[in-house]
C-alpha cells in the first residue's frame, strides 16, 4: 500500500501508519486464534501460542494444573474436570521503566464449551471455539504494548480450559470454594466463564492493582440485548467504564454500558452456599453475570467486557 501525504504532514502520518500497523497486526492475530479449530488449540497448546503472540517484551509464566491448585484457582479447576486436556493459566507481565500505574487484565480462555453436563445443542456448541476470545484479545493487546510505548505496568491472567461432559464433570448442585473463601453453588455447569473469571479476579486482588478489566464471552444474554454489533461493558467505577467507552470510540469498536442493578443481586444468594453461579430465571443474564463478578472484584477498580 502506498500512502501519499503532504511533506509537512510526513512525521504525523508516519506515526499514524505505524500505530495502525501495530494495532491491526494485533487484531488479526487475535482473530486468527479465535478462528482456529478447537482440536488445534487445547489449553496447553494455546498457552504456548499466546506466549508467542505476546512477544519478548512480556515475561511469561504458564501455570499448569498443579500450580493452579497451589494458587487456589478452584473455579478454573472445577470447569476443567470433565475435560481430557488439563487446564492452565498464562501470566504475562509487561514492566516498563518508571510505570505510571498497574493494570491487571483477566481473560476467559475456554477453548471449547460443550456446556459440561448441561450439554448445549449443536448450533450453540459449534460457535464455542470462540469462547477463548477474551484471552486472545488480551494477549494481542499485550503484544502491542511496547511498540505503542505504553507507560503502564500490565499483568495479564488468562485462564485456559475446556468445558466438556464426562463421568467426572462438575454436576448441578456441586460446590466450589474460591481462593478468598466464598462458596459457590454450581446451578449451571454451562456458566463456566463466571467460575473462571471469579478465580482470576480473586487472584488479581492479591496484586493490589490500580485497575482491573476482565474480558469474556459469557453467553447469549448480551447478544440478545445488543446483537452482534457491540460488546457490553459494566463496572463499579464510572471513570474506568468511561475510559473504555472512549477507547472503543477511538478504535472504531462498539461498546455499550449495561447497568449493574442492585435489585437483581437478590438472585445470587444460594440456600446452601454464598452464591449461585447463574440464575436463568432472573432475566437480564448479562447483568446478573456482571453482578456475580462484582462480588469477586470487591474493592478493586473494576470493569467487565462481555464480547460474546
Amino acid at each position: 500500500v502506498t500512502i501519499l501525504v503532504p511533506s509537512r504532514a510526513l512525521d504525523d502520518s508516519t506515526r499514524a501508519v505505524r500505530r495502525a500497523t501495530v494495532t491491526a497486526r494485533a487484531q488479526i492475530a487475535a482473530r486468527d486464534l479465535v478462528d482456529t479449530p478447537p482440536n488445534l488449540k487445547p489449553p496447553l497448546d494455546l498457552a504456548g501460542r499466546l506466549v508467542q503472540l505476546a512477544g519478548p517484551t512480556c515475561t511469561a509464566t504458564v501455570h499448569d494444573h498443579d500450580a493452579l491448585d497451589r494458587l487456589g484457582l478452584r473455579g478454573l479447576l472445577a470447569v476443567a474436570r470433565g475435560a481430557a486436556h488439563p487446564p492452565c493459566m498464562v501470566e504475562l507481565r509487561y514492566e516498563p521503566e518508571e510505570p505510571l500505574g498497574h493494570v491487571v487484565l483477566c481473560g476467559q480462555g475456554t477453548v471449547f464449551d460443550a456446556g459440561g453436563l448441561a450439554l448445549r445443542p449443536n448450533d450453540a456448541m459449534i460457535e464455542t471455539k470462540a469462547a477463548m476470545a477474551g484471552a486472545a484479545a488480551i494477549a494481542a493487546a499485550c503484544s502491542a504494548l511496547s511498540d505503542l510505548d505504553v507507560r503502564v505496568r500490565v499483568t495479564a491472567l488468562l485462564g485456559l480450559t475446556e468445558c466438556l461432559p464426562s463421568g467426572d464433570a462438575q454436576r448441578p448442585g456441586d460446590g466450589v470454594t474460591t481462593l478468598g473463601g466464598t462458596t459457590i453453588e454450581v446451578t449451571d455447569p454451562d456458566a463456566d466463564g463466571q467460575l473462571v473469571l471469579a478465580a482470576l479476579l480473586e487472584l488479581a486482588r492479591t496484586y493490589e492493582p490500580d485497575a482491573v478489566v476482565d474480558v469474556a464471552t459469557l453467553g447469549g444474554a448480551s447478544v440478545a440485548a445488543l446483537g452482534r454489533y457491540a460488546a457490553a461493558v459494566m463496572g463499579n467505577d464510572q471513570e474506568l467504564v468511561d475510559a473504555l467507552l472512549a477507547a472503543a470510540g477511538r478504535s472504531g469498536e462498539h461498546l455499550w454500558q449495561l447497568p449493574l442493578w442492585s435489585e437483581l443481586d437478590r438472585r445470587l444468594p444460594s440456600p446452601v452456599a454464598d452464591l449461585v453461579c447463574d440464575d436463568p430465571r432472573a432475566g437480564g443474564g448479562a447483568i446478573v453475570a456482571g453482578l456475580f463478578l462484582r462480588r469477586f472484584a470487591k474493592n478493586l477498580t473494576w470493569a467487565h467486557i462481555d464480547c460474546t
